[in-house]
């Protein structure tokens, strides 16, 4: 059987083992645990907020709405009329149309000249009349159509004057006329261009709002993800540091376990092949046991016969034989004690047993079976004989 320190150390290493396999268990679990939440954070991956997605959505909706601006267009009101306008005043043409019956004052300067003629022809016709006594002649209407004449001669030197008065009122008239169109179109076209400049102005304002706020809900979007995104990433970098740490952890419970198994079953097997050594062991000593003592049943049975014949021999014998120890030694070829061994073997204790070799305890048994140191010398001559 196994000693008490053997059984005390086995049931230590026992429930080192069962230690160890709880302390196993318990870190696999917490791996599991931790490989979960890493694969399941890992496996959702970055989502941004419900407030980062509303910021990101008002700046695609606030682009959209710039988008469907599309370019800028400006219809005009004026076009038509400026165009007409700038046709008609480059189309204009020049026509000097005079006559001077038409001209008025040449009707008058007409009428005045023909009236100052006429009494030019009177005047010199009279003149004409009181030089010749009295008489109309030829010379009184030769000096009187002289006069008309001169008259009338005065009339034509203005018709050039005339001529060109009306020709300078006319293309004043018809510069006026162009100047006047193109002055409308000019005013036409400064009106036009302030109404494309306030329209340009009015998309212009609104597609920069729109742009304005595009990016403002933009900037706040990237601001909010890169925060959220950085707190994602540090959650599972602190997740996948708690893994491995997880890891590591069963790893060496796990080699702790194997060594206290190691340990627990080498220790058994030690225990095993112990006892079985003792069994073994006690097995052979109680065959030896046996077979010492049925050596020295028949070796006691051997001179408790020499010893009756020696006695038997003794009675009968008068003389009765006495061998020395010299005798008996040289009879049995030194297998026989001496006084002094004899005497320590049969006054020897019971414990005596225990402690004495095997040539000793034969030595003690035989001393036992004799009264005298005689006694067992005439017994081993006679055995030896």
């Amino acid at each position: 059987m196994a000693t008490t320190a053997q059984k005390a150390a086995l049931a230590a290493s026992k429930n080192n083992y069962k230690t160890s396999q709880k302390n196993t268990s318990s870190s696999k679990n917490a791996y599991n645990a931790a490989y979960k939440s890493y694969q399941n954070t890992l496996n959702k991956g970055y989502k941004p907020s419900s407030k980062a997605t509303s910021y990101q959505n008002a700046s695609d909706k606030a682009l959209a709405a710039a988008k469907a601006m599309g370019n800028f267009k400006y219809n005009s009101n004026y076009t038509n009329k400026i165009t007409g306008l700038l046709d008609k005043a480059e189309n204009m043409d020049f026509d000097f149309n005079y006559s001077l019956t038409d001209d008025p004052a040449y009707t008058s300067y007409r009428d005045q000249f023909v009236h100052n003629g006429q009494l030019a022809a009177q005047e010199a016709a009279g003149n004409a009349v009181a030089q010749t006594g009295g008489y109309g002649s030829t010379a009184a209407s030769a000096a009187a159509q002289q006069a008309y004449n001169e008259s009338l001669t005065q009339l034509n030197n203005i018709v050039p004057d005339l001529y060109d008065k009306a020709y300078n009122r006319q293309w004043n008239e018809f510069t006026n006329e162009r100047d006047t169109l193109q002055q409308l179109a000019a005013a036409y076209q400064s009106l036009d261009q302030q109404k494309y400049d306030q329209a340009l102005s009015t998309w212009t304002n609104n597609f920069n709002q729109y742009i304005t706020i595009a990016n403002e809900y933009q900037s706040k979007y990237e601001y909010l993800d890169s925060a959220e995104r950085a707190q994602y990433e540090t959650k599972l970098d602190g997740l996948y540091n708690l893994l491995t740490s997880a890891q590591s952890q069963y790893n060496t419970n796990q080699s702790i376990q194997q060594q206290a198994l190691s340990e627990y079953t080498g220790m058994t097997n030690d225990i095993a092949n112990y006892e079985e050594n003792v069994r073994a062991n006690r097995a052979a000593e109680a065959q030896a046991a046996a077979e010492l003592a049925e050596e020295r049943r028949q070796y006691n049975a051997s001179l408790a016969e020499q010893k009756r014949q020696y006695n038997s021999q003794s009675s009968s014998s008068s003389g009765g034989g006495n061998y020395t120890y010299e005798q008996v030694y040289k009879k049995a070829k030194g297998d026989v004690m001496t006084k002094g061994e004899f005497d320590a073997s049969k006054n020897a204790s019971g414990t005596y047993i225990g402690q004495a070799s095997e040539q000793e305890l034969d030595n003690y048994n035989t001393a036992k079976k004799f009264s005298t140191y005689q006694e067992y010398l005439n017994a081993v001559y006679q055995y030896y004989s």
